[in-house]
């Protein structure tokens, strides 16, 4: 395989403050000292890795740093394969730059601008502070092929269709597009002077000399080139085209409507041009705060198979591993990376369920939350809603099935963080908008102080794990809003803005007792919490059996209603005689109690930094839910423990099996 070798130069660390970098001059300075940087390109073809870890031997002008990727990479192309009369050209790039620091997030990269954009950002993103293993650029650029030049024996018209639908591609529903960059590289400028001239429809029709092949061929490559595509795919003359160009129309005015076509232009020709138009209009994922309303004939460039990459099912939709066309989305992930659909498939999208949902979206998306995880973008399409998020690596129930962890340092830092994040992420629903309007007149009505979403389905299922694999590197995060409610916070109680003050949908296990009285609060997600903090600290003393599975099944020795056992962390006090306690008609289960003492005794002197979480957790297991401790208190508990365990010297020495 073709070596080149390395590259930049990096900023070495200064104790001074460095300015961000936004022009050719200033990147080209910010890396010309001390640290290398060096640059690794991966070159495809037609989505087949050929070419790894090239790296560049001479120094790379950030100036002309694109020219010299996608230079150095079309002569080892045109050396590895052999492509005769065909021509070259780049589908889509991507770039990150990889530190232990800095997020691994790729930026798009298809010519110099896009180049100098993503080499600014990166250089942001470590802030100019690099310092362990020197950071590596990573290139990946995707090529394909196409025939430009005429072909024997063929009108060339026929030579550049035979090209478009070369390069189609084909969804989940099994109908095909092309991608913009495709076409333009097919229609160039010389190919358009070619067709123009070989058309014998404009005839008789148009003084065919050199003067209007140039307009006509100008016009094309500013306003028609996907019209001109749609003409030769569905086999239709140059006149058509110019028909159309004559009536005003452009790209600009894609999809065409019935009440486009013209008298010139006969119903059949207008009708070949509206069913093929869509493979030329796929889908553009964007993050959006508005639901995008697609046409039902709208192409979604998004491919997986319904039964085997299916996730998830629930209520109202089904979930599915997907994986979006690279040239179609900027999300800045892992060009490999998959992606979660949620399709609510078994309600219209004006049920109930689908405006819950989006508004609950929209709140997160407006206020979003590192341990919240927030959609990507969604749509509606045929009546159905389509909601895009990130692919996690598993939830936290699955993650709960591994083996008991190594209770190291680094491991008890992690585990404080994420019980934390996971605090952090309650408290950010329970106050979102904090700050809202308010009114200082003793006289005037009460007045919005800002909007609490409840999650009322917190459980290990909805907690999902996002990271590299690894324990310590994972990070868990809040997900499935679904069941939750938006209340509108008030200087004089609450008032709810979307769904109902009745119970929710959600697990039993996890229900909270004064979820019998059908009032649905704050304190409800609070309870909920607590009894997942406690099943992961069962996990982290005990393992996946003992710790979770056993403890599942000591709590199903006791009813929690009268009339029926479940796994909740609650029962019902009878009394001797068969009736309800009139003091505490509620308490803990005993599993539960007993399981608080072992975990406090166990940890009291190896690890007595849990002792803390466990005291936190007592009090997120309040029967009484005036007494449960709230999201904001709970914060600001765990940071505390968080500090502490940092700054404290954890004996790691003591026997903790």
């Amino acid at each position: 395989m073709h070596k080149w070798t390395k590259i930049f130069r990096w900023p070495r660390r200064t104790s001074e403050v460095e300015t961000p970098v936004s022009t050719p001059k200033d990147i080209g300075s910010a890396v010309s000292q001390h640290h290398d940087l060096v640059c690794h390109l991966r070159i495809s073809f037609n989505n087949e890795v050929l070419l790894k870890e090239i790296n560049f031997a001479t120094k790379l002008s950030i100036s002309e740093g694109f020219q010299t990727l996608n230079d150095g990479a079309t002569r080892d192309l045109r050396q590895k394969i052999d492509l005769g009369t065909r021509t070259l050209f780049l589908r889509y790039g991507r770039c990150r730059l990889v530190t232990p620091d800095a997020d691994e997030k790729f930026y798009p990269l298809r010519n110099q601008s896009q180049w100098l954009e993503a080499v600014r950002k990166n250089l942001i993103a470590v802030k100019f502070n690099i310092h362990g293993d020197h950071p590596r650029l990573d290139v990946r650029l995707e090529y394909s092929a196409i025939q430009l030049e005429p072909v024997d024996g063929q009108r060339y018209a026929q030579t550049l269709r035979d090209e478009i639908n070369g390069q189609m591609q084909t969804n989940f529903e099994n109908h095909v597009y092309v991608l913009l960059n495709e076409f333009i590289e097919i229609l160039a400028i010389q190919s358009l002077q070619r067709l123009v001239q070989e058309d014998k429809s404009l005839f008789g029709v148009v003084k065919k000399d050199s003067l209007f092949v140039d307009r006509f061929v100008h016009d094309i490559s500013q306003n028609a080139r996907k019209l001109l595509a749609i003409c030769l795919v569905a086999g239709l003359p140059l006149l058509v085209l110019k028909v159309i160009r004559d009536q005003g129309l452009s790209d600009a005015h894609l999809p065409l409507r019935p009440e486009n076509c013209c008298g010139k232009l006969t119903a059949v020709d207008f009708n070949l041009l509206a069913s093929q138009q869509w493979s030329f209009l796929p889908y553009r994922f964007t993050k959006e705060e508005d639901l995008s309303r697609l046409e039902p004939e709208c192409i979604v460039p998004m491919s997986f198979d319904s039964d085997v990459d299916k996730v998830g099912v629930g209520s109202y939709s089904r979930i599915y591993r997907v994986s979006l066309n690279q040239a179609c989305h900027d999300f800045l992930t892992d060009e490999d990376a998959y992606f979660a659909l949620k399709h609510f498939d078994a309600c219209p999208i004006t049920a109930a369920p689908c405006q819950r949902e989006l508004a609950i979206l929209n709140e997160i998306s407006r206020y979003p939350n590192p341990h919240i995880v927030s959609h990507l973008v969604a749509w509606e399409q045929s009546n159905s809603l389509f909601v895009l998020f990130p692919l996690a690596q598993g939830d936290l129930r699955w993650f709960m099935t591994k083996p008991r962890p190594t209770l190291d340092q680094e491991f008890v830092l992690w585990l404080l963080r994420q019980l934390r994040g996971l605090a952090d992420g309650i408290n950010h629903l329970h106050n979102l908008n904090p700050g809202a309007r308010s009114s200082s007149s003793p006289q005037a009505e009460p007045q919005e102080n800002g909007i609490a979403v409840l999650h009322l389905d917190l459980q290990p299922e909805n907690i999902l794990v996002f990271g590299r694999g690894t324990v310590n590197h994972d990070v868990l995060r809040i997900s499935d809003l679904g069941s939750g409610k938006i209340k509108q916070k008030w200087a004089k109680g609450t008032r709810t803005l979307s769904g109902s003050t009745q119970t929710a949908e959600t697990a039993l296990t996890y229900t909270c007792p004064d979820s019998e009285n059908r009032t649905i609060s704050r304190p409800y997600d609070m309870w909920s919490l607590g009894c997942v903090f406690l099943e992961f600290l069962s996990w982290v003393h005990l393992g996946p059996e003992e710790g979770v599975e056993d403890f599942a099944t000591a709590r199903l020795q006791t009813k929690s209603h009268q009339d029926w056992h479940t796994d909740a962390f609650w029962q019902l006090n009878y009394n001797a005689g068969g009736q309800l306690d009139e003091h505490s008609p509620v308490i803990l289960k005993p599993a539960v109690t007993e399981r608080l003492s072992d975990l406090e005794a166990h940890w009291a002197h190896c690890f007595p930094v849990f002792n803390r979480v466990l005291s936190s957790i007592r009090k997120l297991l309040k029967i009484n839910p005036a007494e449960r401790i709230n999201a904001e208190c709970l914060l600001s508990e765990l940071e505390d423990v968080c500090v502490q365990a940092q700054q404290s010297h954890l004996d790691l020495n003591a026997d903790s099996s």
